[in-house]
């Protein structure tokens, strides 16, 4: 009885290993930075965002406008009226070297419960979609909310990926999509979650 059951014990076979989910297609295109966005000069396209009252304050969108000239402050204040979360503009990049700025509109931050996340998914998915649509082989995002008070940064960098892979997948990929954090800890973030995924980098 004994040596029955050994014997089919040992021709039994054995479990097939539980398969490993494909790494989306295009996740090797993305690059992480840590410094300045305003040095990735050889970009075709930097993205900057502001909220839907077009307010250029604070330190990133001032750098903006120190760099393009305020040429780029008269150009969306003459031509981006009345945009709701989620928009993305194609700009020109007037004194920057780039080919072009990319203007992205944020969703006011409330308590993620106002379709906060939907308007964020938006904003990456129409950034990567004019980026196509414009034949550009390069675009650098700007790391969200590293050190802002009850400002969900880890939340925002899994929506950030989540919004650039989808259309990257759906559109026809990019040459390159580079996330620059001036944080070194939202450097980790996305490398931990794009890890997941199965980034190598």
């Amino acid at each position: 009885m004994f040596q029955d059951l050994a014997k089919r014990l040992f021709q039994a076979k054995p479990l097939k290993q539980k398969l490993q989910p494909k790494p989306p297609k295009y996740i090797q295109k993305i690059r992480l930075f840590h410094g300045e966005i305003l040095d990735h000069e050889d970009c075709d396209a930097l993205v900057s965002f502001v909220t839907a009252d077009l307010s250029l304050g604070g330190p990133l969108n001032k750098a903006y406008l120190t760099k393009a000239g305020e040429e780029l402050g008269d150009y969306i204040a003459e031509n981006v009226i009345q945009p709701r979360p989620g928009e993305t503009f194609l700009c020109p990049p007037f004194n920057m070297p780039n080919k072009h700025v990319m203007l992205a509109v944020l969703p006011k931050w409330e308590d993620g419960l106002q379709n906060e996340d939907r308007q964020m998914l938006r904003c990456y998915r129409n950034a990567i979609q004019i980026m196509q649509d414009n034949d550009l082989h390069s675009i650098a995002f700007p790391a969200l909310g590293f050190g802002r008070l009850n400002f969900p940064h880890i939340r925002f960098a899994r929506l950030a990926l989540r919004g650039i892979l989808e259309s990257l997948e759906k559109g026809k990929g990019a040459e390159e999509v580079r996330i620059v954090c001036k944080e070194r800890g939202m450097v980790d973030i996305y490398a931990t979650h794009l890890k997941k995924l199965g980034w190598t980098g």
